[in-house]
């Protein structure tokens, strides 16, 4: 019996002697990285990641503290079905499964100066502006490429990077695409990948996106996790997720999209919108979606988005809506929401309606730049969609229009309760209403009007009497003296 035991122990030994010696630990330096600020790092980085995939990963690429400048791109000089700028990606992998990408302290990969992004001549090699809002001669397409791109990865984690696309100093061509520059100039890509992890990682400063997220629709979720990482100032969106299923962020930003050399349509903090299909359970916790050319959180257009959760996050749209949705399963919980809310999800049951709870809402400018709305929720005809336990604080503009058709039945108009709505503002027209709440259930609400004279300037909220509102009881309204 003790030499069963002992055989077995040593079997499991061996096994994970063998297991340990797998792992293969390299240092970018030792494929000739020099991140002295000067030299160009890229074919360095180009080589790791060709080592890695060729034993397909099982290990971890360390990236010592330094300036590491990266970034290059091939000219087509013509050439058939090439771009007439084609920008290499730095750290491609593929196909690689428990692996590490581990910046030190300080390791920061900038793109060079000077990387043209955008429709270029290809003959004359200059910025090419042919005067239309779209445009997509492939021949005439400058692209810069991606940092860091996963691709059919499997257990990968990337921390401790920050990732400048240094876009301020990018050579900036014409429009190319639909909208802007829709162009490969971004920090990470995630394309068909699971149980990837991205920790303490800053992207910012790319010409289109800081995070892409593009994986194809599966029954099993994707297992991304995103945590305590920045992603600012980029040009197109912090984080694009254009297709998956499971995706969850904690305490990051996304922040000042489209505030640095250029903005291109949507311009949102995070866009989720599945163009492969579906993006769906989304969880977003303690984030930030701040002082964005649009808006701080968009899911809209053709894409079969659902179920994302924001819980604990702060929304603070300037120069756009702070929150705009139009797809099923999207809640709100302990939010704080500076700037109006626009649309929502029409449901044709409770679980997909747009829910608002314990939420702050508010119209507070940001750096002098005021609301987009005049309401601080403009529901636009949707309905089902619920507020529990909110407070809005209308300083300057009104605080809702919520309307919905006559025919309604009961189950389908709106729900609002246990809220507190504030009306600060004290400019309003004689007899002016202060909102629009039509075709809702609402129940113990209170409506508090701080102007001394707002009783006597009449102002009011309309709808409340209407035959299509129903009060359920313990609404009541405050004149402040």
């Amino acid at each position: 019996m003790t030499r069963k035991l002992f055989l077995i122990g040593s079997v499991l030994l061996a096994i994970g002697h063998s297991s340990f010696e797998q792992i293969v630990v390299k240092s970018i330096r030792s494929f000739g990285a020099k991140g002295d600020g000067k030299t160009n790092d890229t074919q360095a980085f180009q080589k790791a990641a060709s080592y890695f995939n060729s034993i397909g990963g099982n290990g971890k690429l360390i990236i010592p503290k330094g300036t590491y400048i990266v970034g290059l791109q091939d000219l087509s000089n013509g050439q058939k079905n090439k771009p007439c700028y084609s920008g290499e990606d730095i750290l491609h992998f593929i196909n690689v499964k428990n692996f590490t990408v581990q910046g030190q302290k300080g390791a920061l990969l900038k793109f060079a100066d000077g990387l043209r992004f955008g429709a270029f001549d290809p003959t004359t090699k200059q910025a090419y502006d042919h005067g239309n809002t779209r445009f997509t001669n492939y021949a005439y397409a400058a692209q810069a490429g991606t940092c860091i791109c996963l691709e059919n990865c499997n257990g990968v984690k990337i921390t401790g990077i920050i990732m400048n696309g240094n876009n301020t100093k990018a050579a900036m061509g014409g429009i190319y695409g639909d909208v802007g520059i829709q162009l490969a100039y971004d920090g990470i890509s995630i394309l068909n990948s699971h149980n990837i992890t991205i920790d303490s990682v800053t992207a910012s400063y790319f010409g289109r996106d800081g995070l892409y997220v593009l994986n194809q629709p599966g029954s099993q979720p994707d297992n991304i996790l995103i945590q305590h990482s920045l992603f600012e100032y980029n040009c197109r969106q912090g984080f694009s997720w254009v297709g998956g299923n499971g995706v969850t962020v904690k305490n990051c930003g996304f922040n000042h999209t489209g505030k640095s050399s250029y903005m291109s349509a949507p311009g949102a903090g995070v866009d989720i919108e599945g163009e492969v299909g579906i993006s769906t359970n989304g969880i977003f916790e303690n984030s930030s979606f701040i002082d964005n050319s649009g808006c701080g959180i968009v899911s809209d257009g053709g894409g079969r988005d659902s179920d994302c959760h924001f819980i604990n996050c702060t929304f603070w749209g300037s120069t756009s809506y702070a929150v705009w949705v139009t797809k099923p399963a999207f809640s709100f919980l302990n939010c704080t929401i500076y700037g109006s809310i626009a649309h929502g999800y029409s449901s044709a049951n409770d679980n997909d309606a747009t829910r608002f709870t314990k939420c702050h809402i508010e119209d507070r400018s940001y750096n002098g730049n005021k609301q987009r709305d005049g309401y601080l929720i403009n529901t636009n005809g949707a309905y089902r969609m619920s507020f529990d336990n909110c407070t809005l604080v209308a300083n300057t503009i009104k605080l809702m229009w919520m309307d919905t058709r006559v025919t309604v039945p009961v189950e389908e108009k709106y729900n609002v309760s246990n809220c507190h709505f504030i009306v600060m503002g004290s400019a309003y027209p004689q007899k002016d209403f202060v909102g629009v709440m039509r075709g809702v259930n609402y129940k113990n609400n209170t409506l508090e009007f701080k102007d001394p004279a707002a009783k006597n300037k009449g102002y009011w909220l309309s709808g409340c009497c209407d035959a299509n509102t129903i009060d359920l009881g313990g609404n009541t309204i405050i004149y402040d003296k």
